[in-house]
């Protein structure tokens, strides 16, 4: 298994990801991940599989971008939800089937970033 991924960066925010065996909202309904943008933590439940620790990773992660860069566009939590959900499976999914692409354009970043 992979090393856990600890730090997210997000434009100028930098989230914290924290792993436990439970994940509950403020409701007390219990998740597989959470964002708390205010305190730049998300958290993942570590009672689901490795590969789904992953896809909820993202998922998480598409919030701070959708936060950061005001993308949402609604302000109801429900049609944020969706949305994110939707862009996230269909990019996740992108990544997936285009490995070498995404390969290159990590190759090419890290060369510029010297």
């Amino acid at each position: 298994m992979q090393n856990k991924i600890t730090k997210i960066k997000t434009g100028s925010s930098f989230y914290s990801v924290k792993y436990m065996k439970e994940v509950r909202s403020e409701k007390n309904t219990i998740l597989m991940g959470q964002t708390d943008p205010d305190n730049e933590i998300i958290e993942i439940s570590t009672d689901v599989p490795y590969f789904i620790q992953l896809k909820v990773l993202h998922h998480e992660g598409t919030h701070t971008v959708f936060s950061e860069y005001d993308l949402y566009g609604s302000k109801d939590k429900d049609v944020r939800e969706n949305e994110v959900a939707s862009f996230s499976r269909a990019f996740l999914a992108f990544i997936i089937d285009n490995p070498e692409f995404i390969k290159q354009i990590l190759k090419y970043a890290e060369r510029m970033k010297k």
